[in-house]
């Protein structure tokens, strides 16, 4: 089963779809981010934001703003499961403290989380705590990956956490994972200090495999060519 809003996206174990090009999950004002999936899990920003309207390549400008919504443990993810998360974005200035985050019972309440270019266009993704080798994953990227539209990929499974950048892998550890442990924090798909161009987010309850995560980034990339 799969569904299309705009691009082609399977809805086996699909928590959450925000998607900026698709008038169903923003009409173009307000607040509201809505969630498409099915689940209703709609996103809050802080302040109306910064929005370009340019079809299929529309996007938010995140600077200053966050974005919550429902409780971090209402996502159906555990160590068990795992997860992906599929983010279709464009960082303009590093040193981003946090863009998602679901909160648990880790090293400063880190259920996963991520700094997209802390610095040097370096991409942190953090499970359960930070940040032993069972809980950071860092990939060092270019400016043509980090500042250029690209559609990011993050999973956890038991012994595979890995990064993709355009459907390509390009890092990878097999340490066992740290324990997730989310709890009822809200999350957030941007932290308030991402300075950032998003167009897509989606949120999958299970660890997709390499050739579904190639093929959702090939259809993403194709709105922006």
């Amino acid at each position: 089963m799969a569904v299309r809003y705009n691009t082609f996206i399977p809805t086996s174990n699909l928590q959450l779809l925000l998607d900026a090009a698709n008038i169903r999950s923003y009409s173009g004002s307000g607040t509201t981010w809505f969630d498409i999936s099915g689940k209703g899990k709609n996103f809050t920003w802080n302040s109306t934001p910064a929005y370009t309207a340019a079809g299929p390549a529309s996007y938010f400008t995140t600077t200053g703003k966050a974005c919550s919504g429902p409780a971090s443990n209402s996502f159906g993810i555990n160590n068990g499961t795992g997860y992906t998360v599929i983010m279709f974005s464009k960082t303009l200035i590093d040193e981003a403290n946090a863009a998602f985050q679901w909160w648990g019972d880790g090293y400063d309440n880190r259920g996963f989380f991520l700094h997209p270019g802390w610095s040097n266009n370096m991409m942190y993704f953090d499970q359960g705590g930070c940040c032993d080798a069972n809980q950071r994953l860092a990939v060092g990227y270019t400016n043509n990956e980090t500042k250029s539209w690209s559609v990011w990929a993050f999973r956890s499974r038991l012994y595979d956490r890995s990064q993709f950048c355009n459907g390509v892998r390009t890092g990878h550890d097999t340490t066992y994972a740290a324990n997730i442990n989310l709890n009822s924090g809200a999350a957030y798909v941007c932290g308030g200090s991402w300075t950032a161009q998003l167009n897509f987010f989606a949120l999958f309850n299970t660890g997709l495999d390499d050739n579904t995560i190639f093929d959702i980034s090939k259809a993403l990339r194709s709105r922006f060519e």
